[in-house]
């Protein structure tokens, strides 16, 4: 049996007789698998020190109660396999990884790294001991709220699990951006990272990463203008679409010139259109939910969910549910949505005149864009002239994950209320997750600037997002 530990962990395999135990060490249930139960402590002290045990018996309703009892003294009621923590110390890794001081720990089995990132020590140590035993014993850590969104975009013969497709995204684009900004302390102080990677045939050794882009701001309306020289919407995750339209345009240049091996597209036979290959997909990556529905998220639901003895309460459910599925627009220069009503969409129609009059603009929030993209695609008005409607296959959510509020906020609000979509538009339920090292929540002051890179010409820019110009006063190479 494969076994880790850390350096001052130590780990106990206890199988009790006769009863259903879960072993809980500071207040936490670390794992429980059927008869096995794992305990996991960061404790350099010795195994005699003092440890919650709460036995429960299987009738059903019975909770039981909590014993303090010492280790040394019931040793011989329960099974217990140790091992070297010596040898395994010699394949421990921990830094620190970013100016917000998070720690990074690994654990390392036959070549294969279990990484965690927390906010300090215990919880990196954690997150790492939780994704090696998932990969190892088939153990579940998630909560009935963060469950996977299963989706009919991803094939059921992976030779890898989903969440491992979920972290290794969401990896390759933390590790591009961090490549892109280490010697600029400026741009590596944000609060929102997006990204897209491109899949061939599912192969996670083939990921091309195709743009990073971070931002949380939408433009003043007084700088707006006429002809298209201001990017409207600098979110991260908006960007990261515009970058994806370009390279779309690229690679229809690609196959204009017949080098039909390096593009992405292929010609629809006996038509002037084109499609993607089948083997190509795309995958999205935010460190954040996106802003707007997916967002309506209680300190009382995200209490629960951290509990599994605590239900959200039924009034406090039914008081979202009166705010949840809702068309949301954004605050200019600032974070934030707000409702918007059913008069205000059809029978105030925002025109330049009252924008000039200083009407607040009707910017759509990122939930309602992401689920109008899951019916219509990303590719844009003027190149679904050319091509059919592209879809993301995977959306990663980094933190502020919620399962039942991210289904409702990209597709289930509205799936049942679209009909006669023409083909080959329809509805895509993209594969939906979070991952095992969670960001952190970023407390530092939203800046006005956004970074956008791209694979096209490999060039960072810096938007100042109050105007929708680079902070050279020059017009975007994505407007």
């Amino acid at each position: 049996m494969k076994r880790a530990t850390a350096s001052g962990q130590v780990t106990l395999f206890i199988r009790t007789f006769g009863r259903e135990t879960d072993f809980i060490c500071h207040d936490q249930i670390v794992a429980t698998n059927g008869g096995t139960h794992v305990i996991q402590t960061f404790l350099s002290e010795e195994i005699s020190r003092e440890i919650k045990i709460k036995d429960r018996t299987t009738r059903q309703g019975d909770h039981g109660s909590y014993n303090m009892v010492l280790l040394n003294r019931d040793l011989e009621k329960l099974y217990i396999e140790k091992f070297d923590i010596e040898d395994a110390r010699k394949k421990i890794t921990n830094e620190i990884i970013s100016e917000q001081n998070e720690f990074k720990f690994t654990i390392i089995i036959d070549d294969e790294h279990f990484i965690g990132i927390g906010e300090n020590k215990n919880i990196a140590k954690t997150k790492a001991a939780q994704y090696a035993l998932e990969k190892l014993f088939g153990m579940s850590f998630n909560k009935k709220d963060n469950l996977s969104i299963e989706s009919d975009s991803l094939p059921n013969n992976l030779p890898y699990s989903r969440q491992n497709l979920a972290d290794r995204i969401a990896l390759c684009i933390q590790e591009k951006f961090s490549q892109l900004t280490q010697n600029n302390e400026r741009l590596q102080r944000r609060k929102v990272l997006s990204g897209i990677v491109l899949l061939h045939n599912y192969n996670l050794e083939t990921m091309e990463v195709i743009c990073i882009t971070t931002g949380t701001k939408c433009i003043n309306s007084n700088r707006l203008t006429r002809h298209g020289q201001t990017l409207h919407d600098c979110r991260a995750e908006i960007l990261a679409r515009r970058c994806l339209i370009r390279y779309c345009y690229e690679q229809l240049k690609l196959f204009l010139n017949e080098k039909y091996d390096e593009t992405i597209f292929e010609k629809i036979y006996n038509t002037n259109r084109y499609q993607l290959k089948s083997s190509i997909t795309f995958h999205l990556y935010i460190s954040t939910a996106p802003c707007g529905d997916s967002r309506l998220i209680s300190q009382q639901e995200i209490t629960c969910e951290k509990s599994s003895f605590i239900n959200v309460n039924q009034n406090l459910k039914y008081s979202l549910r009166k705010s949840c599925g809702l068309l949301r627009r954004k605050i200019e220069v600032s974070e934030g949505t707000i409702p918007v009503l059913a008069k205000t969409i059809y029978e105030n129609i925002q025109t330049w005149d009252g924008i000039l009059a200083n009407e607040q603009l009707l910017t759509m929030s990122c939930s309602d864009k992401l689920c109008r993209w899951n019916f219509i695609g990303l590719q844009g008005a003027l190149l679904s002239t050319l091509i059919n409607p592209i879809y993301y296959t995977s959306v990663i959510i980094g933190s502020l994950y919620n399962s039942e509020h991210i289904r409702r906020a990209l597709f289930s609000r509205i799936e049942h209320k679209v009909y006669n979509i023409p083909t080959p538009y329809g509805l895509r339920r993209p594969f939906i997750s979070d991952i095992k090292s969670s960001e952190m929540r970023n407390t530092i002051r939203s800046s006005n600037h956004a970074f956008i890179w791209n694979c096209i010409d490999q060039k960072c820019e810096i938007i100042d997002s109050t105007s929708g110009l680079t902070i050279s006063r020059k017009i975007s190479f994505f407007s």
